[in-house]
């Protein structure tokens, strides 16, 4: 399909390879942003015209949606929809889907940020015994700890 970033078939076999999107390409889809219409829609139809075959949303990609839907006011209850959909949606390969599973689990019992939830996840995966922290809040909940600063 020409003309559609991400569509072109590879030399060999005439298979299309997965694509990856960024973080500005999945929050349009998500979020109606009134100040650019014409890159809403353009990601609507990428998003749309992959009929529902694999699009690579990293790690990254995901903890900067999360922390730019908490920054610019919306609430809790649009993360964690925002997580859900994105985690429903077959078309999307999530990396680290099992963390981002649990992270989103303890966002909606806690009331510490999402990335405080996945760093926690993450460190609950790979064995790691403590996360050291200044955060107050963090360091209430498994897995982080207070830095001693000696004040």
């Amino acid at each position: 399909m020409a003309g559609i970033p991400g569509l072109e078939e590879e030399a060999l076999g005439g298979c299309r390879r997965m694509i990856g999107i960024d973080t500005n390409v999945l929050l349009r889809m998500y979020v109606d942003d009134v100040s650019a219409p014409v890159q809403v829609a353009a990601a609507r139809a990428m998003i749309a015209a992959r009929g529902g075959e694999g699009l690579w949303i990293s790690l990254p990609v995901v903890l900067e949606a999360t922390w730019l839907l908490q920054r610019y006011g919306q609430g809790r209850s649009l993360v964690v929809r925002f997580l859900v959909d994105l985690l429903d949606r077959a078309a999307f390969v999530v990396q680290e889907r099992g963390a981002i599973e649990a992270a989103l689990e303890r966002y909606c019992a806690r009331r510490i940020g999402y990335a405080d939830c996945l760093i926690e996840a993450l460190a609950e995966q790979n064995d790691v015994k403590v996360t050291y922290t200044f955060d107050r809040a963090a360091a209430d909940h498994d897995h982080f700890a207070l830095v001693e600063t000696g004040a």
